[in-house]
């Protein structure tokens, strides 16, 4: 009976990605939709709802595994719609040269990488590879001796990351991507720091393409997870171009 309701709530996840397949096939906007499905994601995972008299949760379980997968059957069946033959491999362990390598989707075609995405649903604890000012403050913090966390080292391996993908796969950094729907937790309301700033600041961090940093939302201030939602989702253009890119370089 579990088995049963988990296939039903992944399929009708599959069903929502199909959609969005579809219209992507037919060249429409769909990443207002894409942030919309995450807010229904991040609902699933409130089980404080269920909140009684005699009973009381404050546990949310992640909802990253359920959002990649999402992605991930996007792109799926983009690919079905069109005959693309992609393979689709999310969090997939590749053992290469004797090392292990599991992005979290991997996009290839006859054997061929043809991407790799690195999903973030929320930024609050890499926030300091968006921010120059984030950055300064966790260094300012270890020095006086209030936190280990050194910034540096983590912006390193971060990059060091990114290397061992790019070499593990033989693919070139231009092919390895970061999907981030927003940048909320990165941002301060005393900040000047714009969205240009912020995919400045990344890509250069970990050394990509400007590009290759895939934003789903404009919205410095968005929180897709809450019930209601007084936001906007200002959606931005990101994916539909990643899809373009990656349908034009077969």
């Amino acid at each position: 009976m579990v088995i049963n309701i988990k296939k039903e709530y992944y399929d009708k996840l599959d069903n929502m990605a199909l959609c969005i397949a579809k219209k992507l096939g037919e060249d429409e906007n769909v990443t207002e939709d894409i942030l919309e499905c995450i807010r229904k994601i991040y609902g699933g995972t409130r089980l404080n709802r269920l909140n009684e008299e005699n009973f009381h949760s404050s546990y949310h379980q992640s909802a990253t595994p359920d959002a990649e997968f999402f992605i991930s059957r996007i792109f799926f069946n983009f690919s079905l719609l069109n005959k693309l033959n992609w393979n689709i491999l999310l969090r997939v362990q590749s053992k290469i040269n004797g090392k292990f390598f599991s992005p979290d989707i991997r996009i290839e075609k006859e054997g061929k990488t043809l991407a790799i995405v690195e999903f973030k649903l929320k930024v609050g604890w890499i926030q300091g590879l968006f921010s120059d000012k984030r950055a300064e403050y966790d260094r300012k913090k270890m020095k006086e001796g209030q936190t280990i966390f050194d910034v540096d080292k983590f912006r390193q391996s971060e990059k060091e990351r990114v290397d061992k993908l790019s070499g593990g796969f033989e693919v070139s950094k231009d092919k390895i991507f970061y999907l981030v729907p927003s940048l909320r937790e990165a941002h301060r309301k005393k900040y000047e720091t714009t969205i240009e700033d912020y995919k400045r600041i990344f890509t250069g961090v970990v050394g990509i393409p400007e590009r290759n940093l895939i934003l789903l939302s404009n919205n410095l201030r968005l929180n897709l997870d809450v019930e209601n939602l007084k936001e906007k989702l200002s959606p931005r253009n990101d994916f539909e171009s990643f899809i373009k890119m990656l349908n034009n370089s077969v």
